[in-house]
């Protein structure tokens, strides 16, 4: 390429930036998210797993800077988007929510750390949750008066027959027990003295009690009676008797594969971003009547149409793909990642759509945002199908993992930034590409 080709506006290779654009994390541009932004992705995608071009500890640091920055502009703020994330279910784990409290819960200033222990039911619902931020916490403060009691009046608040449930379900996680966090909490005194109202019973008492020394089950709420009873049978139909009889919570053990690749979703144990795009492809196809799925990929011994070159110039990869209503979602799998891959340039399926002509109202691209190998922006190229084709058409980019970056111009009303994979998600798209957001 000529060296004055390089300083156009409307056709600026991947290598450079636009206005306004930072550098990834590999050697591309994209466009910063401010901190909000940030955090908001943090609590819903997490940054287990990392990205193919940034590690889980580069992406949790990150994303623990993004947190702490809020924090110090508006600690209230901060609190209450964390509690929205988790209590809403906008996120597949509750990990980063737990994790974000615990850095509140330590800040510097007195009055978030008072709104992050008065959100600690809202935020942390099962045992599970509060064994997790327990082990959170500690990285960022000491057990004073005031976490032990926002501790207490986890387990004060809570009826004894729903503590009970927490305490047989939820024994043990991380090397953390109920009998740990109630030797620490000392509910009967911390929460008479920080808050009158919660009355700690006699039932309360003779319970917490049984949880951290054990003994008898008599007088107890009857799921620990139940339990007693399991724990007691001598044999497998005596157990599964009590279980039934009892209602008691079954230990279910599920078995994730190393076949996958390696990395996932969002938290997803062993959901991986092809598996997240099949999965969602397979509803696209269900859902819409006009449709095209297709693979792109770029570099030579890229991923290539059958017959003649799609459009003169190229060799990049990008090719229909062959997925129906009708699939399973395994067959969809395979299909996906049956796949050589390589160079990533999301601005192909504009290219491809502008060169052969087709008349596409939205485009949506699942993505870690980390585009750095062609010679024109995403951005770029779908103004430049706007104007070639006349249509107004949309883009909406689907992030896989939690970075700092979006291909989608955060100026232009007609691209959608998405993070997070919940039951809204192939919704929210279909009403952002019909012109309803």
């Amino acid at each position: 390429m000529s060296y004055l080709k390089r300083h156009g506006t409307r056709r600026v290779p991947q290598s450079e930036p636009l206005p306004g654009q930072v550098p990834n994390s590999d050697v591309g541009y994209s466009w910063p998210v401010d901190g909000w932004a940030r955090l908001h992705r943090f609590l819903v995608l997490g940054s287990e797993g990392g990205s193919y071009y940034a590690s889980e500890r580069t992406l949790t640091r990150e994303n623990a800077k993004a947190v702490d920055r809020c924090l110090a502009e508006d600690g209230q703020r901060t609190v209450d988007e964390i509690v929205a994330v988790s209590r809403e279910g906008r996120a597949p784990k509750n990990d980063p929510a737990l994790f974000a409290l615990a850095m509140a819960a330590g800040s510097a200033d007195h009055d978030t750390r008072k709104a992050a222990l008065d959100a600690l039911p809202l935020v942390a619902r099962t045992g599970t949750h509060l064994f997790r931020f327990a082990t959170f916490v500690e990285q960022f403060r000491g057990w004073g008066r005031a976490l032990r009691r926002a501790v207490g009046r986890w387990y004060a608040s809570r009826r004894p027959d729903e503590v009970a449930y927490q305490a047989v379900k939820y024994r043990r996680r991380e090397g953390v027990t109920h009998r740990d966090l109630l030797r620490l909490a000392h509910p009967a005194r911390t929460v008479s003295a920080g808050n009158p109202t919660l009355d700690v019973t006699r039932e309360h008492a003779a319970l917490f009690e049984w949880i951290v020394r054990g003994g008898h089950a008599g007088g107890l709420p009857r799921t620990v009676e139940g339990f007693a009873r399991a724990q007691a049978a001598e044999h497998p139909a005596d157990s599964a008797a009590v279980i039934r009889e009892y209602g008691l919570p079954r230990l279910l053990a599920l078995d994730v594969s190393g076949s996958m690749t390696t990395g996932w979703v969002a938290g997803v144990l062993g959901l991986t971003p092809r598996d997240a795009s099949a999965a969602l492809a397979l509803v696209t196809a269900a859902t819409e009547p006009h449709y095209e799925i297709v693979g792109f990929f770029t570099g030579k011994g890229g991923f290539k149409k059958q017959g003649p070159s799609m459009w003169s110039g190229y060799e990049d990869g990008l090719t229909p793909l062959a997925i129906s209503p009708r699939q399973r979602l395994d067959d969809a799998i395979k299909t996906v990642s049956d796949l050589p891959f390589g160079g990533t340039d999301c601005a192909l399926p504009m290219l491809y759509a502008q060169a052969t002509e087709r008349e596409v109202d939205a485009f949506v691209i699942y993505t870690d945002s980390e585009t750095w190998a062609g010679v024109i922006h995403p951005a770029q190229a779908l103004r430049a199908y706007r104007r070639a084709s006349g249509i107004d058409a949309r883009l909406v980019v689907v992030g896989m993992v939690s970075n700092a970056f979006s291909i989608a111009d955060p100026n232009d009303p007609g691209m959608l930034n998405v993070v997070g994979f919940d039951t809204a998600t192939p919704q929210l798209i279909s009403d952002f590409a019909r012109g309803a957001l």
